[in-house]
Order: structure tokens, then C-alpha cells, then sequence
């Protein structure tokens, strides 16, 4: 499913679906032809988690007699680089990583958690507080219109304040959001968070995902 909303746009009240959210690698495979961002976790000013990834779409080509989008992924010590190639439906049916071929239930399995990783910085607090950032975006509320540059491009980019947000495993206690108009898409390039996983205990996780570059399909 890909997350939508309503936006007006124009002089002419003209409404269009902008926000394109990507929750699958199907879609994900059909939004972008190269993407490239950070994500970091800082605990107890300790860094937990500082990664790099990049996704690069390589093209079609048949694995089996199946027709397949073959994708590159490549990143920070922590991330393996590796290919990956998707059937129509969403299955990894094929992987090269560290000079090791997988295929069949070996490459559907651990293409699962591959996905996951691809995935997380738009499936996962996009998701959470998706009711809030449609209710900010409708009613034009804690809203900052700027331009920026992006990968050597100029974009429209509006950024919106997220105020205390729980959910089952935690709480946003504060945050922004960043959204990169490109041509009829409004797109999240960008969030700084600061959670408490355990709202038990007052553990502030500062979590930050900004895109780097991108290019569109």
C-alpha cells in the first residue's frame, strides 16, 4: 500500500495525491532509481547506530525464465554490499552476497530481512504517526516551507513539527519531518526524533534519517 494524502496546491484549489510513501520493495523499486541516505541512533550520547545506505536500480533481466528488477544495495561497514533481484510480486528470487549466489526459499527468507533494512526509515515512524502527519498537512498547521539542494537539484521542502506521539512500543516525546516536492510526489527525505523506547523509563533515544541524493524513476 502506498500512503496518501490530499494536499491543495494551487491558486485553484486544485487537489492532488502527493505523498508517495513506499512500504514494499515493489513500490519502493518503482519510486526511486537511486537513493542515498544516513541514519543515526545516539544513546546516552553514545552513537549506536551510524549507517550509510545506497539503492541503485540496475535494470530487468530474466532469472530462471522469470522476469526480475535486479537492485544493488551498498552502504557503511555494517551493511553487506549485495544484488538483489524482485519478481513482480515482491520475492527476492535471487541474491549475490560476499561471492555467494542464494536462490529459492534461501533467497526468499534472508531477502526478508534485506528488505527491512532497505525499507525501515520510510516503513517504520512514517507508519507510527501517519494520523498526525496527515492532520498537520490537511489543516496547514506547524508547517516551514524552505529550498534546498538535494543531490545537486533544487527542492520545494516542508518540514512539520511532531509533538508527543505514543504508541505500543514507545513515545516520540518531540520532532520534525521533512517532505521534498518532486514533480508530483511529496516524499520523505528526511526526520529528527528524539523517543523514549520504554516510556517506563525516561531513556531518550535520538534517532536522525536524512536522504543524501536521489533520483527518480
Amino acid at each position: 500500500m502506498v500512503l496518501t494524502l490530499t494536499l491543495s496546491i494551487n491558486a485553484e484549489d486544485k487537489e492532488v495525491d502527493l505523498f508517495k510513501n513506499p512500504e514494499s520493495i515493489t513500490e519502493f523499486i518503482s519510486t526511486f532509481s537511486r537513493l542515498k541516505y544516513n541514519i543515526t541512533e545516539i544513546k546516552d550520547e553514545e552513537i549506536t547506530i551510524d549507517r550509510w545506505v545506497e539503492y541503485k536500480y540496475e535494470g530487468t533481466e530474466k532469472i530462471q525464465e522469470t522476469s526480475t528488477d535486479k537492485i544493488s544495495i551498498t552502504g557503511s561497514e555494517d551493511v553487506n554490499d549485495m544484488e538483489l533481484w524482485v519478481d513482480e510480486d515482491g520475492e527476492i528470487i535471487q541474491i549475490e552476497l560476499e561471492h555467494q549466489t542464494m536462490t529459492g526459499e534461501m533467497a526468499k527468507t534472508y531477502g526478508i530481512s534485506l528488505t527491512q533494512i532497505i525499507l525501515f526509515p520510510f516503513s517504520t515512524y512514517a507508519q507510527i504517526i501517519k494520523p498526525e502527519i496527515i492532520e498537520i498537512i490537511e489543516k496547514k498547521k506547524s508547517q516551514k516551507h524552505e529550498k534546498r539542494q538535494l543531490g545537486g537539484v533544487e527542492v520545494e521542502v516542508i518540514e512539520i513539527d511532531i509533538e508527543s506521539w505514543k504508541w505500543s512500543k514507545g513515545e516520540i516525546k518531540s520532532g520534525i519531518m521533512r517532505f521534498g516536492k518532486f514533480k508530483d510526489y511529496l516524499i520523505l527525505i528526511g526526520y529528527e526524533f528524539a523517543i523514549n523506547k520504554d516510556m517506563e523509563e525516561d531513556e531518550i533515544v535520538n534517532t536522525k534519517f536524512e536522504i543524501e541524493s536521489l533520483d527518480l524513476r
